[in-house]
Order: C-alpha cells, then structure tokens, then sequence
C-alpha cells in the first residue's frame, strides 16, 4: 500500500467532525438562499408579518423605540419585545433589499453568531474543539433551527443574546474572585443580558436557570473537600452564586421597566389595552391543567419538539445522554442543560403548546447536551461509535426537515389569497389610506402585503368595542382615511355577538377585487343594497340546473366556478332585482396563466318561451388590466311578479383552447 494511503483511515476519523460540520454549515446557507425571496407566510405568517410590518414603517417614518405595528387602528403603536431585530432589519433594508430579504438575513446571521458562545460553552464542559465540531453540526443541521432561522422572527437574536451573557458569565465565574475581572467584561456579559430580555422577555429566564447551576457546579468543583468546605470556600462560592444571581436579576429588571412603558403605550389603543402583559398573563403562562397534562409533555415535547430538535433520530437520545451521564466528566454540565430545555415548558406554558416556533429559544440546550454525550463517548469510548451517532442525527435531521418543514417552506406563497388581495389593495386603494380587514383575527398579514394601515377586526374584540370601531372606521383609522374593507371568509369566523355587526358593516358594499375566499369591498355602502332579502347569484346557482359543463362547476371561494363552455339554469323571481360579478379567478394571474377570451352571457327565459338577452360581453386579458378584475352587471327579473324566470348562465370560447379558462359568477355584495 502506498505510505500517503496507509493511515488515510485515521486521517478521515479526525477530518470527519469538521467535514460534517461544514455539511451542515453548506446545507442551512443553501436552505436560507434558495428560498430567501418567497412571501414570508410559510409557517406562523401572522407573527413574521407582525415582525416585519413594524420594520417596514420604520423605513417610511423612522427608526423608534415607539415603533408601530398598524394593525389595530390608531393610535399606531402598540410595542411588544424591543425592537431590536426591527431596527437592525430597518437598517439593512435601507440598503434596498426588501423587508422579507432583509430580516432573513438578519435572522440567519445571528444563527451563526450563535456558533461562537457556543464553543465557549463546549470548552467549559471540558469537550473542546472537536465536541464543539460535534455540537455545531447538530446545531447547524437541526430542521428546527435551519427553518426558523431564515424568517422573519427575533429568535435567533434573542438566542444569540442569551448565549453571549451566558458564555460570559462562564468566562467570569468559572474561577474564584469574579470582582477582580475587567470591568469591560462584566459590562459586555450585562448588556448582552439585556438585549436577551428586551429583544424576547421568554428566551432568559431558562439561561438564567443553566447559568446559575453552572456556576453551582464550578464552585462544587474548586472545592478540595466538599464533606469540610473551608470558610474561604464558602466565601468564594457564595460570592459566585450571588454574583450569577444578580447577572440574571439585573437584565430581568431593565425588561420589566421596558414591560412596563409598553404596556402604557399599548394601553393609548383601546384593542391595544387589551393585550398588555397582565391581560396576556394566562395566554402567557397557561395553566396547572395544561403542565400536567399529556398534550403538554407527551404532544408536545416528545411528540413535536424533540424530533423537530434532533431529528428522526431523536428516538435513540435517551440511549445517548444516559451513556453520557454514566461518564462522569460531563455528567453536570449535561444534566444541566438537559433541565434547561425543560424548564420553558414548565413556565410558558401555553406559549409553548401552541407556538411551535417558541422550542428556538430552549431547543439549543438538548442539541448541547446531545453534543456533549456524543463527544465525551468518543473521547472516553469509542470514536467510531461517536462518530456513527453524529452521521446518524445529521441525516436523521435531513430526513425530518424534508418531512416536515420543506413542503411550507417551498410552496407557492406569491399565489396566496394574502399575497393577491393584498395587491389589489395596493392598486385600488390610495396610499395614504386605510383599510378594515375581516376574517382574518388581528393578523399583520393582509396589512402587511397590502402596504397599507388597518384595522383589523379579532373574534375576541369585546362586542361594545368592536361595534364603535366599525360605526365609524374613519374615527378608528385616525388619519389614514377608510378607503376599503378586507373581507375573508364568512361572517361565521366570529362569534354570534359579532356576527350581525359584521354582517351590517358588509352589507351593501360593492365588491371591487377578489382573491381566493378574500374580497375587496367599498368603503361606501348602500343601504338599499345588498340586504339579506337580495337575490344572490351563488344561491340561484347553488339550486341550478346544469345543461352544459365541459369541466365541473360548482362553488368556490370567489362564487360559482362556471368554466367554459357551461350553461346553468336557475329560477328567480320575476321582478326583483339581481346585482352580481363575473370574470377570471384571481389564481389564473397568480399562477402564470394565459386564458383566452371568454364570453359571458345571462339570457332570461320567459313564460311565453321567448329568450330575452340581459347581459353579454366578452372579456379578453390580452386587452389589459381591466378584463382581468371582477365585472358587475345588475339586471331585473323579466316576468310577471309572483311567478319565476329561468335565468341561463352561459361562459363560452370562440375556439377549442379552453385552458386556464376558470371563470365565476359571483355576488356584488
């Protein structure tokens, strides 16, 4: 055998953990390029929007502590976390990339930023460089955070805070007389506390938790003879422990402060008031219920957050940081960590059954101690063990995010009905206006892509609240005057207190846009119009027979699917009065379409068998922009009132090419 081949086998085993974890590097950069220009609306699009849309009018009103989030009415603000990621989203945005481009980069590079306390961190637990290799490509390959670490969430900044103070506290207490460290020091540890807490309040206390019995375990370990301490080692160790307690303390007092001025700025927003931090206390916290519950430690935990943490591997972790236990050297730091990722559970309790986001902020604690046990049984054990574990959790992390996270991820989100709507409002809502949105809870979203402010309208308004608003959406818009309503889905999204306000406030708007189950309503309404007597096309339609269908017709969130060619024939009663719309779904634009012209057709049939034409017009897209938005026609009933008129509904091409011919009747109102 050659000399350069004979020890080739030991020379991968020791190039191997870095390979891997430039693999993973490669991958998590590939994820965050390849899909870095979609709408941000693949997982939790009402929290990235939220995130983004203050970010996004930080740019048109400048940078503030005071940032706006105009999503409830006026006044604008009503502030969460500190705006740390906003800001910095802001400034990078100002270099022309988009809001969306902007904070997934920002997002991603505090994700690598990551990787340096984390290193700290490994070489505290005594693993070094090559356990640190081991933890930053599960780190780094984790499906959990690969995916969330390119949207637009705070996340990994508020990771990345925490992990610096908490490296830093470790750097500073890890041996005895922290008082004699440079004051530079200690003042970066606590700024870098602060950050943590003011950019994401729920991401500390769990480091907190890891801090403090890390620096326990430090003063246990300097101790010669732990059964006859001496009094210098009660000293040393009480100073540490206080020390470590004030450096969580500290950070956790300037949040509330923070809490507490955005609470009273919240409060200036009659919906705001509503969700200040004693309001939110419950939706925060949960309850003894849920943390005792199997939803919470079996659902939840083991069902959802392990697995999307590890991987597919995640079954074989119990083997793995029992092994790791069993070796003593890494024993505490292990079981430390392991107790870290618990803790949030146990205390933001609800936050974590229904966020599945939330596990960023303490998932990192089991990829540590898994990284750990996987290291110290390859320094302790066997190399080829370690090493075949660490290939294991990284395809099984592959497996999993290809699973799980990759079909959101690479959907087409451009052909949303959010997105569509949204561009509707952009073209048919002036710029300095705004806009009530229905539907839709009191997500950023319509707002958000519609670039416009809004009010949008939450089942859980109070109804008194909710019933002011919509009686005057002038008053409840402040400056930015009503040019429209945002209806998506039906009215039976609220409860039935709201229900009939709703529907009131609805009535009588003409439909200007449709995308999906959304619609662009006026903002002036006709009283006369639209009452709950009016004739509606979908309900004649609904009843009606089929003479004609080359592709099946039936409802769809626009109205009544009638592709061509198609003949429908309803009755309606003579001498009433029948307004509705037809033309192109919005998706034919959304997904590239090119249909040809269709005509439209609606002839009466009357009792004497004469046919009277009431409406027919062709609509060609190739004409422009206008064809392509909904048509209205408002026709009476031909007859003799008391009797009924068979209304035919015809589509029709003048050739063969009936493709992308998706075509509707709908309501006007």
């Amino acid at each position: 055998m050659p000399p350069f081949l004979q020890h080739w086998p030991a020379r991968l085993s020791s190039a191997l953990p870095a390979l891997l974890f430039a693999a993973a590097a490669i991958w998590s950069l590939v994820v965050l390029v390849g899909w870095i220009g979609g709408p941000i609306l693949d997982m939790f699009g009402f929290r990235q929007t939220q995130t983004a849309i203050s970010s996004a009018y930080m740019l048109k009103d400048g940078l503030a502590l005071r940032y706006q989030t105009p999503v409830l009415g006026a006044p604008w603000s009503i502030p969460f976390e500190f705006p740390t990621y906003q800001i910095l989203t802001a400034i990078l945005a100002m270099a022309g990339l988009s809001v969306d481009v902007a904070g997934r980069i920002v997002s991603y590079v505090f994700f690598l930023g990551c990787l340096h306390p984390i290193a700290t961190l490994c070489r505290h637990a005594g693993i070094g460089r090559e356990g640190f290799l081991v933890t930053g490509a599960l780190f780094l390959s984790s499906p959990l955070y690969v995916f969330w670490s390119r949207t637009v969430m705070i996340e990994s900044a508020a990771l990345f805070f925490a992990l610096v103070w908490l490296a830093l506290l470790l750097d500073l207490l890890a041996a005895d007389r922290p008082a004699r460290r440079p004051v530079a020091s200690w003042a970066l540890c606590l700024t870098a506390g602060v950050l943590a807490v003011l950019t994401k309040s729920t991401t500390f206390p769990a480091f907190c938790v890891a801090g403090c019995l890390l620096v326990l375990g430090a003063v246990l370990r300097d101790v010669p003879d732990l059964r006859r301490p001496t009094v210098a080692d009660l000293r040393g160790g009480v100073t540490r422990l206080t020390v470590a307690v004030g450096a969580c303390l500290l950070p956790i007092a300037l949040g509330y402060v923070w809490v507490l001025y955005s609470d009273q700025v919240k409060a200036e927003n009659p919906f705001g008031a509503l969700l200040t931090s004693a309001a939110l206390a419950k939706w925060n916290f949960g309850t003894l219920d849920q943390r005792v519950s199997a939803a919470l430690w079996s659902d939840v935990v083991l069902g959802r957050a392990v697995p999307q943490v590890l991987g597919a591997a995640a079954w074989i972790a119990p083997l793995v940081l029992g092994a790791g236990l069993v070796l003593r050297r890494v024993s505490w730091p292990l079981a430390v960590f392991a107790a870290a990722f618990a803790v949030p559970f146990a205390v933001f309790t609800n936050l974590h059954m229904v966020h599945g986001y939330y596990q960023y902020a303490n998932g990192l604690f089991l990829v540590l101690a898994v990284g750990i046990a996987v290291a110290a049984i390859g320094q302790q054990r066997s190399r080829i063990a370690a090493l075949a574990l660490l290939a294991l959790f990284l395809a099984g992390n592959a497996w999993t995010f290809r699973t799980i996270f990759y079909p959101p991820m690479t959907a087409n989100w451009s052909a949303s009905e959010v997105v569509r709507i949204g561009e509707k409002v952009q073209a048919l809502v002036p710029e300095d206006a705004g806009i009530v949105v229905l539907g839709q809870d009191w997500s950023s979203e319509v707002p958000y892509y519609s670039d416009r402010r809004a009010l949008a309208v939450a089942a859980w308004f109070p109804p008194e609240l909710a019933q002011a608003a919509l009686a005057d959406p002038d008053a409840a818009l402040g400056e930015a005057a009503f040019g429209g309503v945002v209806a998506c889905g039906a009215s039976d999204l609220y409860p039935p207190a709201l229900r009939p306000m709703i529907e009131s406030f609805k009535a009588g708007r003409r439909v200007l846009a449709t995308a999906g189950g959304c619609r662009l309503l006026s903002p002036e309404q006709d009283p006369a119009a639209g009452g709950a007597n009016r004739l509606q096309v979908t309900e004649l339609l609904a009843a009606a027979r089929v003479e004609r269908a080359d592709v099946p017709v039936g409802p769809v969130p626009e109205g009544f699917f009638a592709h061509p060619s198609s003949r429908l024939v309803a009755s309606a009663p003579a001498g009433e009065r029948l307004d509705g719309l037809y033309g192109f779904l919005d998706k034919v634009w959304a997904e590239g379409g090119n249909p040809p012209p269709v005509t439209f057709t609606l002839t009466a049939r009357t009792a004497d068998g004469s046919d009277m034409q009431l409406l027919a017009r062709t609509l060609d897209p190739a004409a422009g922009e206008a064809a392509r938005l909904p048509q209205t026609f408002s026709v009476e009933v031909p007859g003799v009132a008391g009797t009924t008129t068979e209304l035919v509904f015809e589509t029709a091409i003048s050739g063969t090419d009936n493709s992308w011919g998706w075509t509707y009747w709908g309501n006007a109102w």
